[in-house]
């Protein structure tokens, strides 16, 4: 085990007194929107910047993504966040559990989402190299945790591998098919429904930008 999965390990409290480390996804689950997509409508109308941020697409999505996120200065608290999650996230937290932001958004908007909750001990990114989505996001879980369990937080089909490799599962707004197909893969430690209370505040946001 490397000296950063170590540090980690201290940091996230891996005991049975505190619990697994809660691992959270951002887009879909924390946030009821894609960052990457917020940040695209933010330049609708800078379209010299969307057009810098699209020449870097050649470089690959983790390059695109990071040109997006400089461009755009997306503000934090302007996020649609799942208000239900982040109580849980913050009673979790209050009883010293350590949770973990790991998310395939580029490490500008990551790092300004933790700054702004104030929850996360650890946070995972594309980093301009590395699109971490999917199995790229459970290595880099893995990675980080030394092979330690993890509870894993998501919403999507593109979970699915992490919550096979995890050993509890929250479904956040996820669709019937896919929380199902989680519950075959990991045990269900909490679900929140789809709520369609998520609109409004995702109308504002379009509002906005518009």
């Amino acid at each position: 085990m490397n000296e950063a999965a170590r540090t980690c390990i201290q940091r996230c409290g891996l005991d049975d007194s505190v619990g697994r480390p809660l691992v959270v996804d951002l887009d879909g689950s924390l946030v009821r929107t894609d960052t990457t997509l917020e940040c695209a409508m933010s330049l609708v109308k800078r379209p010299r910047a969307m057009l810098r941020a699209l020449g870097a697409w050649r470089h690959g999505r983790a390059r695109f993504k990071q040109a997006l996120a400089a461009a755009a200065a997306l503000d934090p608290a302007s996020l649609p966040y799942d208000h239900r999650l982040l109580a849980y996230l913050r009673e979790a937290q209050a009883a010293g559990r350590r949770l973990v932001l790991a998310t395939g958004a580029d490490r500008r908007i990551a790092a300004a989402v933790a700054q702004h909750l104030d929850l996360f001990d650890v946070v995972l990114a594309s980093d301009g190299r590395t699109n971490l989505t999917g199995h790229a996001k459970l290595a880099a879980i893995r990675e980080l945790l030394g092979g330690n369990g993890f509870t894993y937080v998501g919403n999507s089909r593109a979970d699915l591998p992490i919550w096979q490799a995890a050993e509890g599962c929250i479904c956040v707004n996820a669709r019937p098919p896919v929380a199902r197909a989680a519950a075959r893969l990991a045990t269900i430690e909490h679900a929140f429904p789809p709520d369609s209370a998520w609109i409004r505040p995702l109308l504002r946001v379009l509002r906005r930008h518009r």
